[in-house]
């Protein structure tokens, strides 16, 4: 079995129960997950993750599900379906850009967090856990959850501020 297989097989699932909790819609769900593995495997060869694989694909599918979203509501507000590739936001360069300055906003916070306030966060955000979840996975109180949670989104609050004004 190839390394790709073995990432496939160890991450579909979960990824899909991941991106249902935005949509409640399984089709929706895996369409965002075999979209990220496509894409994944197209890039196989230049492909280069900092961070850990895991956190990298739950990144990734909560940023097809964003962006899926934002389509979905801006399809219903204009009520145009995209003819081609080329409508659909985050294909254009501004989109893009965008995308990019963001992800740098919240590289840079995740790198500037202790230590503990960052895996919460992670366990949170990227693997999809409840406060309970976490507390019971690092032994910790529900409340130190709570508590580190609000440092972390504070910073992203303070970073991101920046970034609107």
């Amino acid at each position: 079995m190839d390394a790709f297989e073995v990432l496939f097989r160890t991450y579909y699932r979960e990824l899909c129960t991941f991106a249902f909790k935005y949509f409640r819609d399984k089709d929706t769900a895996e369409e965002i997950v075999q979209d990220l593995f496509y894409k994944l495997w197209e890039k196989k060869e230049t492909l280069v993750i900092r961070s850990s694989i895991r956190s990298y694909l739950y990144r990734s599918v909560y940023n097809n599900t964003m962006m899926m979203i934002r389509e979905k509501n801006i399809r219903k507000t204009t009520n145009v379906l995209p003819l081609n590739s080329e409508m659909i936001p985050g294909d254009e360069p501004d989109a893009r850009l965008q995308t990019i300055e963001l992800d740098q906003i919240v590289e840079s916070t995740l790198s500037s967090m202790p230590q503990k306030v960052r895996r919460i966060f992670e366990m949170s955000r990227f693997e999809g856990l409840k406060y309970k979840e976490i507390a019971s996975r690092l032994l910790i109180s529900i409340k130190t959850v709570e508590a580190n949670m609000g440092k972390a989104l504070k910073l992203f609050r303070q970073n991101l501020k920046e970034y609107y004004e």
